[in-house]
């Protein structure tokens, strides 16, 4: 329950209009300046995301590695550091009390690459990324032999390669290419993952979407701590299933019987 500012009664806190008074109650100020602002947030980080963060001096380029390590709480300053290069103020908003800043970087990965670190008074509050990867001293590329893993006439699955990032102990990044010959946009998920024998559900954690007649090769990430995998070479193998969905619809398309990565072999 809340009061009436006009005339004291008690009533219920959603009520935009005082049944005693008549009198319509006002919103705070305060909030609605902050909706504004939070509102104007969304839209300026998918803005900066589309366009890529600008042309910028190639130093200092974002990688996975580098954006992983970055956390709430860290400074400008802490965030360059780590970057080794100076990102570009994309965005800001607010002022005084609550100031937020959207700063880009240049991914290393394909055109359009690039990742935003947002700072809410001078701090770390939020980050995104788009396209980037691993850095190239990161990658183990011990399981790199393409492999076809299957193929009809509206789907062919490539195995391209297992990589580790040393930056972040325990994640490997499965790397298939997807070729979309479906005449819709359709969503990819990995369904009933198993890793050394063990079910997980962090590589079916994060679906792909391709539109039709084109290919992608996002990697799927596993980083599950209950399996112990030190170092590539105790990758045994990886098992699951490929269900296709409408992007649109959400209507299961097809799922393929379960697929085999062995690499023992």
């Amino acid at each position: 329950m809340k009061k009436c500012k006009y005339c004291m009664s008690e009533i219920d806190d959603k009520a935009k209009i005082c049944p005693h008074c008549g009198k319509r109650q006002k919103r705070s100020v305060i909030k609605t300046i902050l909706s504004c602002i939070f509102l104007l947030f969304a839209v300026l980080v998918i803005i900066a995301i589309a366009t890529g963060g600008g042309d910028k001096d190639e130093t200092g380029i974002m990688t996975m590695d580098k954006f992983n390590a970055i956390q709430n709480g860290m400074t400008y300053e802490e965030v360059v550091e780590i970057v080794g290069g100076e990102g570009e103020l994309s965005n800001t908003a607010g002022d005084g009390e609550y100031k937020i800043e959207l700063y880009s970087w240049d991914g290393n990965g394909s055109v359009g690459s690039n990742a935003n670190v947002t700072f809410t008074n001078g701090k770390v509050s939020g980050k995104a990324q788009l396209g980037l990867e691993a850095s190239a001293s990161n990658k183990e590329s011990t399981y790199e032999t393409k492999r076809d893993l299957f193929e009809d006439e509206n789907l062919k699955v490539t195995f391209l390669k297992v990589y580790e990032d040393d930056n972040a102990e325990g994640m490997l990044y499965l790397q298939l290419n997807v070729e979309n010959n479906y005449k819709q946009r359709i969503t990819v998920m990995l369904e009933n993952p198993v890793v050394n024998g063990y079910n997980t559900t962090t590589l079916g954690a994060m679906p792909m979407e391709i539109d039709s007649g084109a290919q992608n090769k996002t990697p799927f990430i596993y980083n599950e701590e209950n399996v112990s995998i030190d170092k590539l070479d105790d990758l045994k193998n990886i098992k699951f299933n490929i269900s296709i969905y409408d992007s649109e619809t959400m209507s299961n398309l097809f799922t393929s019987e379960q697929i085999v990565i062995d690499f023992e072999n």
